[in-house]
């Protein structure tokens, strides 16, 4: 019975509501000097537009009027004035006036029933809002759908207590205060408190304590429940008679992405860096702009670079910042290395210059100016140490380059039939590399001149024979190259 009272209500009002023209063809973007940007403090982008044709896509006008306030914006020609527009989010936020009310008298009660239309291309928002009765000992009920009353959702705020003792300021869990959720995709509702009187809605009990119930479907983060709005009429004079509300909006040419990026001509998100995101409230999408840009994606060229490294406290960064198309790089400062995106995570380099080149030296240096610098000399008189830069000598390099001095003096042994094979040698090279003195401090490839340590697991050495087939000898060109697997 309830059902069908809403549904006569739903039908009756509907002729009387406020209708905007449905989503069509996409407008051209704004150029003319015509088109407001803003009213009333409130900023309005596209595809909002206040103005002449073409300032707006089709369903997105707006119009700027007076009202005891100074100029307001309203959505379309009708009773829901504009707050706000959050483009990435689909969203509107707006005032809605006529809160309904249930008041007790001593003779007789006084309801007001709510009746709200939205036309395309708005949707009430379920996670935005929420149905919240006040008052002690109300029953209201609210349903929701696009034509008629389809889904019927309600709550009880039960009795206040005497003198209202039940009551208690934030607490809106039953006593005095109730919130429900209602059914999320629709674009109209109705609200009515129910007509219970010989448990809820009572005159006679709760005349003194509570004169009126109101019931109203609201933003949910701008509820805040006191114990005067059971008692008094605060609730609605707060706000002057209107609630906060949540309306989320799509473009609905299309009823998804994939059919809306057929028809380009049709097609919204028309800045290059944008996406298309599929409506979470019915059919249609939205559009946002690419990851590392912002701005409008409605418009050409609408989204734009973000610069992070100008923007510290939304993207920080503890080092090198250097920013890049669509996104940017932080390094640690040179001689750390860490995240630099956490404070305080590059840490300082402490691994000596002498154990990083160690195996460098091993791999070519050492070889190539064996002779040269007089080293088998020097390891047969235990000189070696002459031979090095003093800031590369300590204990833990010293060790290493001691092995890799006595394995490449093993590799200039005359004759070459008893030098170590290249596949011993890659072997011990190997086994260098994961010594505890280099895995303290793991380095990233080194190359010194035509020798490159790279990748774990590949092992090779070219080599060139110097004249004879026969003498085993061989002879080292300017291109050697060593790949040796280093821990990283």
């Amino acid at each position: 019975m309830q059902l069908q009272k809403l549904a006569a209500i739903f039908l009756v009002s509907l002729g009387h509501a406020a209708l905007l023209g449905a989503v069509g063809a996409l407008a051209p973007p704004p150029g003319s000097s015509n088109c407001s940007t803003a009213c009333g403090g409130v900023d309005i982008p596209y595809p909002f537009g206040i103005g002449p044709a073409g300032c707006a896509l089709p369903g997105f006008e707006l119009t700027c009027r007076d009202t005891n306030n100074g100029k307001k914006p309203f959505l379309g020609h009708g009773h829901f004035e504009l707050a706000g527009v959050s483009l990435p989010d689909g969203q509107v936020h707006v005032w809605k006036y006529n809160i309904s009310s249930y008041c007790n008298d001593t003779n007789n009660t006084q309801t007001n029933v709510d009746v709200v239309r939205f036309a395309d291309p708005y949707r009430i928002s379920q996670a935005g809002n929420v149905f919240t009765v006040v008052g002690c000992k109300a029953v209201a009920i609210i349903g929701v759908g696009d034509d008629f009353a389809r889904f019927l959702s309600g709550c009880a705020a039960t009795n206040c207590g005497r003198h209202g003792d039940r009551l208690a300021d934030g607490a809106c869990s039953g006593a005095g205060c109730c919130q429900t959720t209602v059914t999320k995709g629709y674009s109209a509702y109705v609200v009515e408190f129910t007509d219970y009187s010989t448990v809820f809605n009572s005159s006679k009990d709760i005349y003194n304590v509570s004169r009126c119930s109101y019931a109203a479907l609201m933003e949910s983060s701008s509820f805040d429940f006191q114990t005067s709005y059971a008692t008094s009429s605060e609730f609605f004079d707060a706000n002057g008679g209107r609630v906060p509300m949540v309306v989320e909006w799509a473009v609905r040419n299309a009823s998804n992405c994939v059919e809306a990026q057929k028809n380009r001509d049709s097609y919204a998100c028309v800045s290059m860096n944008s996406v298309c995101v599929n409506s979470s409230s019915g059919p249609g999408y939205i559009c946002n702009c690419a990851k590392g840009f912002d701005g409008n994606p409605y418009l050409r060229n609408g989204c734009q670079d973000i610069d992070e490294c100008k923007e510290p406290k939304k993207y920080p960064c503890y080092g090198n910042c250097k920013n890049i198309l669509g996104y940017f790089d932080c390094t640690c400062p040179k001689g750390t290395r860490g995240n630099a995106s956490v404070e305080g995570a590059c840490q300082k380099i402490i691994l000596t210059s002498g154990t990083r080149i160690a195996i460098g030296v091993v791999a070519g240096a050492l070889v190539a100016l064996f002779g040269f610098l007089g080293w088998e000399e020097a390891m047969a008189n235990d000189t070696l140490v002459e031979l090095l830069d003093s800031d590369i000598v300590d204990e833990a390099s010293m060790r290493v380059i001691h092995h890799a001095a006595v394995l490449a003096s093993q590799c200039l042994v005359v004759p070459g039939t008893t030098r170590p094979t290249m596949m011993l040698v890659a072997t011990e090279l190997r086994q260098l590399a994961q010594a505890d003195e280099v895995q303290q401090r793991p380095q990233p490839p080194l190359v010194l001149e035509d020798l490159s340590f790279a990748g774990m697991g590949r092992t090779s050495m070219s080599t060139s024979y110097s004249g004879s087939n026969t003498s085993g000898v061989y002879s080292i060109q300017k291109k050697a190259v060593l790949s040796i697997e280093f821990a990283r």
